[in-house]
């Protein structure tokens, strides 16, 4: 079994192949685009690794984001103010292609393992890049068995690496080998495992047999049934209407509009039923017929979110302007997993148009000078923290702060620290480090 030494010689040369200009951008990219008037930063592939392999997971991304390929991996992706679990969760149901970094550290960690199976269960394309012929563990054998790996075991690295790019590239441009696709994407994470290729002639040659058993049974019946008034029987008209009703599927509009508790019963249902793409366009209709109507079920919040994030990932910005609409909705209903998804895609907006020197702050929160992105982010996160959301009250410390001058807002270490002190209490790992610090500036 080779150890991770075993590559670690390739890596110089691997690193030797960067280049100093920008990455190179492809013709349309997903990046360029813009939802609502707001910009959207793409998430083509997570990158999974163990912190002891940082080295291949640098060179990787290197290769990756020279050639347009936007490249998602900790700790240089971590938001501002955003839990460490928190935004892994959010990377990967957000990112379209996920690669492992398989080496004997990496087979060994439990937090990879937490995220393959995270990816599992999101439905991504799962690239495992094989470094160590070491035995995989009994926890990613069970979600990798089906997956197409990716030898890298032998030199040279930057060699291997390319080869990862090329597949990698395939993919996200739309195909789809079936041995990489272990799951159906569906929203909320659950999918079915894909069928054998063995099993679709065997349920071909059933539905064949049925068909004909139908026909079959139709045929004696009516050459056995006779004329009313001839000893036969006449079915009843309303029998057969009854029939009819009772196996006909509900439809969208089957369901009262002006019901949005039946409403957001219905769109649920048709989510968690659905297969295919018709079926969320269905559910996501029925939400949006809710009006201004607010749910408070708990498992409908849940979901609205989760399709949501179906939409807003899929690239298009028709179906992004869909994400966002749920996003808002979910929000509304008091998903604080909404309210901060929000908070920190107007906090992002914020931060890149400073940088560029093309935001000013020319709006007012509570008296205090910002900008109209940071508004709609602080407030967005006042309403999760108003629910003791420690992320949301952490982040809202972080805004107030500003200790990189990285937002359109002068610091107020006094309401960054309350806001800390609350996030300590709501259990945040980093918040008495944090409160520390800005008593230390005031």
């Amino acid at each position: 079994m080779k150890s991770d030494e075993s590559f670690r010689d390739n890596l110089e040369e691997a690193l030797a192949g960067r280049k100093s200009s920008a990455p190179a951008k492809k013709k349309t990219t997903a990046g360029s685009q813009r939802t609502s008037g707001k910009r959207k930063s793409r998430i083509d592939v997570f990158i999974s690794y163990s912190s002891k392999n940082k080295n291949v997971a640098d060179a990787v991304v290197s290769d990756f984001e020279q050639h347009g390929i936007r490249c998602w991996y900790a700790p240089r992706d971590i938001v501002p103010g955003q839990e460490w679990v928190s935004a892994i969760h959010d990377a990967i149901t957000a990112c379209r292609l996920f690669v492992l970094i398989y080496t004997d550290s990496s087979n060994e960690s439990k937090q990879v393992a937490n995220e393959v199976a995270l990816a599992f269960n999101s439905g991504k394309t799962l690239i495992p890049f094989r470094l160590s012929d070491a035995e995989m563990s009994s926890e990613l054998e069970y979600y990798l068995t089906r997956v197409h790996w990716l030898d890298a075991v032998n030199p040279p690295l930057r060699q291997s690496i390319r080869s990862l790019r090329e597949y990698s590239e395939r993919i996200l441009d739309g195909e789809t080998p079936e041995e990489s696709k272990i799951r159906n994407a569906r929203p909320g994470g659950s999918g079915g495992q894909i069928a054998p290729k063995w099993l679709y002639p065997v349920l071909a040659v059933l539905a064949i047999a049925a068909i004909v058993a139908i026909v079959w049974a139709l045929t004696s019946q009516s050459g056995n049934d006779k004329p009313s008034g001839a000893g036969g029987t006449t079915p009843k008209p309303t029998d057969t209407a009854v029939a009819v009703t009772a196996t006909a599927a509900p439809t969208a509009t089957d369901v009262p509009k002006e019901d949005p508790k039946v409403l957001y019963e219905k769109a649920y249902g048709l989510q968690m039923s659905g297969k295919d793409r018709a079926v969320y366009d269905e559910a996501y209709e029925c939400y949006m017929e809710t009006g201004d109507a607010l749910s408070a079920d708990e498992k409908i919040v849940t979901a609205m979110f989760a399709l949501a994030s179906y939409y807003y990932e899929s690239g298009t910005s028709e179906d992004e302007a869909k994400g966002m609409a749920l996003y808002q909705k979910a929000a509304a209903c008091g998903s604080a997993r909404a309210n901060n998804f929000l908070g920190n895609y107007y906090l992002e907006i914020d931060k890149e148009l400073k940088q560029e020197g093309k935001s000013q702050a020319d709006t007012e929160f509570g008296g205090t000078p910002v900008s109209q992105d940071l508004y709609e982010a602080i407030s967005y996160y006042v309403d999760s923290a108003e629910m003791g959301d420690a992320v949301a009250l952490y982040s809202l410390g972080l805004i107030f702060e500003n200790a990189g001058g990285y937002y359109t807002i002068e610091p107020d270490y006094e309401m960054a620290l309350a806001y800390y002190e609350r996030a300590e209490l709501a259990g945040h790992a980093h918040a008495t480090e944090a409160c520390e610090r800005v008593r230390r500036k005031m």
